[in-house]
């Protein structure tokens, strides 16, 4: 058993040294463009306060051209009158064709009503970091020619639950990050994504699906991007941060939402995530049945962990640096534990639930 684990420890530590030590040596550029048209496209389903602060960040961005996209997905709190009670000549009202379960048909309208060839997408209980957002993602695709920019959405939250949620965010941030730095983008996040509206089109993500509730940003990203056209930007100034579940099971349930659409990665992207979920899980396993059985020495095995978590930490510092979330690593010890229970828990329940919602 004691091979085993040491096993699996090499594959897991494989991914840190070999993958997500891409994102850790990293050079960011900064690259500032208030030339190009953007439409910020959101979509809004009963969240007006939250719209609100969007907006009060949105509408002052020091960007030269842009239109800002609200898509009122059938809300009932008021959001349409309070859009025209703006009356901003930034803000363009519009509302899909028919009320489906998730976002991809109000994404799908707010993108066809864009007028401008970049679309900056973000969700409505987003923020973002600066007023150089729009001009920092922009200027990425243009300076590096490139179609799709993937950004990073960090979690605001607080207690237990609001910490492990921060610090997944960014784990997962540093996941796709990483490999779209290596040439195999897979997923991006709807809360910080900008593209072409041309590729968007040509490509169709959402044929066929149009009715799922979730996976409009991942389906993208799978139909679209390539190794030549997608780059990341991980900016401080460039990030849209957004509020954290406030409870156990808020958090499932969001997670549950966003890993229900990996089904439809490629074989290879599902091989890859599918053996490094597996390996953290049966660390863990392994180590707690070696335990009571005795079949692992007790202080080999703590000496062991530790090694493959002092690793982590090398890389994992690095990399949380570059997404200005240095401060999470404090918690790995006690996150990477409860996330092999967190993972395996929502494997269990997208087996057997059937999410119907977005908002």
């Amino acid at each position: 058993m004691a091979y085993l684990l040491y096993c699996l420890i090499f594959v897991r530590l494989s991914y840190w040294v070999l993958i997500f030590s891409k994102l850790a040596r990293y050079q960011s550029t900064g690259a500032l463009n208030r030339i190009e048209g953007v439409s910020i496209v959101v979509c809004v389903k009963n969240n007006i306060e939250g719209l609100k602060a969007l907006l009060s960040k949105l509408l002052k961005q020091n960007h030269q051209k842009y239109e800002v996209v609200i898509v009122d997905d059938f809300s009932t709190d008021g959001v349409e009158g309070f859009i025209r009670l703006m009356d901003s000549p930034l803000i363009k009202y519009c509302r899909p064709d028919k009320d489906v379960a998730g976002k991809k048909m109000a994404l799908s309208k707010g993108i066809d009503q864009a007028k401008h060839e970049w679309i900056l997408v973000t969700d409505s209980d987003c923020i973002p970091s600066s007023l150089d957002w729009i001009s920092l993602m922009v200027g990425k695709a243009v300076d590096e020619q490139k179609e799709i920019v993937l950004g990073y959405g960090p979690i605001d939250g607080h207690g237990a639950i609001g910490q492990l949620a921060k610090y997944e965010a960014a784990y997962v941030a540093m996941q796709y990050l990483s490999y779209a730095l290596i040439g195999k983008p897979y997923m991006g996040v709807g809360r910080n994504m900008l593209y072409r509206k041309k590729l968007f089109v040509d490509s169709q993500p959402f044929a066929g699906n149009i009715e799922v509730a979730s996976g409009d940003d991942d389906m993208f990203v799978q139909k679209a991007a390539t190794s030549s056209n997608t780059t990341i930007c991980i900016d401080a100034n460039a990030q849209c941060k957004s509020t954290s579940p406030t409870n156990v099971k808020g958090f499932i349930r969001q997670k549950i939402r966003h890993i229900s659409t990996s089904t439809m990665y490629d074989n290879r992207t599902k091989y890859m995530l599918g053996i490094f979920g597996a390996v953290h899980l049966l660390i863990y396993l392994i180590i707690i049945a070696g335990t009571i059985t005795g079949l692992l020495n007790l202080s080999t095995t703590l000496s062991v962990w530790l090694l493959m978590c002092g690793v982590m930490v090398i890389v994992q510092y690095a990399c949380f640096a570059k997404l200005s979330e240095h401060k999470l690593i404090l918690n790995l010890f006690v996150s990477d534990i409860l996330l092999s229970l967190l993972y395996s828990i929502v494997g269990f329940k997208t087996m057997t639930n059937n999410n119907k919602g977005w908002n």
